[in-house]
């Protein structure tokens, strides 16, 4: 399976170190569930800002690409996500369906793209809906805080490295500090901090008829969940 390209990387580890609470976590304790579950169509717009010294700086014209908005849509049990980069016009587009993300791999023309997950530490976690949240919970509830006049539960976290099977850290996973902002109402996170970055999210209505993957890729699915056999593997 090739691997993720280091600037796709993903936005979630499996294990967490947790922040002490504040004594506004006893005061007004927060309620399950405490991050939303998609059931109905949504259009997720993430915007990825600069957090580092850099950001004021223009980019440089070799610089390596980043990501700097991505568009999911969901109609589950099918999704459709675009990666728009830096110093490109054309968005690159996956396909997760299955807790499988396929596409055409960015970096080698005619080359497959696939991404089974966070699996014995390796891949990454981009087939979770909220991949970057994923972490926050009653433990590491902070304080409530007012974003742009939406009350939100404050989280924070530090998220230890994920290493493979070989001991190596995986640089695809989130580690570090995160602080994470979910609307109390919705219990979608509206803004997640780590150090390199902040991200921005905005939710719009997801596609009216069913997401239907394209040819090449159900076949990948086929083969890859079924085998030539047909048998479940």
């Amino acid at each position: 399976m090739k691997r993720i390209p280091p600037f796709l990387f993903a936005l979630v580890s499996v294990a967490i170190s947790l922040t002490p609470m504040s004594h506004a976590a006893d005061d007004n304790p927060p309620t399950t569930p405490f991050l939303a579950k998609v059931d109905r169509p949504l259009s997720i717009t993430r915007i990825f800002q600069r957090n580092d010294a850099s950001a004021q700086s223009p980019i440089p014209e070799n610089a390596t690409p980043r990501l700097v908005r991505s568009v999911t849509e969901i109609h589950e049990p099918i999704r459709r996500v675009r990666h728009f980069m830096s110093g490109r016009t054309e968005p690159y587009e996956f396909w997760v369906a299955d807790g499988m993300m396929l596409g055409d791999y960015p970096t080698i023309s005619g080359s497959l793209f696939i991404d089974e997950g966070a699996k014995n530490g390796g891949g990454s976690d981009l087939v979770s809906v909220f991949p970057e949240a994923t972490w926050v919970a009653r433990t590491n509830f902070v304080r409530w805080e007012k974003l742009d006049g939406i009350l939100c539960r404050l989280h924070q976290a530090i998220i230890p490295p994920t290493k493979t099977a070989l001991g190596i850290e995986n640089p695809n996973i989130l580690s570090g500090e995160a602080t994470a902002w979910i609307d109390e109402t919705t219990r979608r996170p509206i803004k997640v901090k780590i150090a390199a970055e902040t991200i921005l999210f905005i939710y719009e209505p997801g596609p009216a008829e069913p997401l239907v993957l394209p040819q090449k890729f159900a076949q990948v699915f086929q083969s890859l969940r079924y085998g030539p056999s047909g048998q479940m593997r």
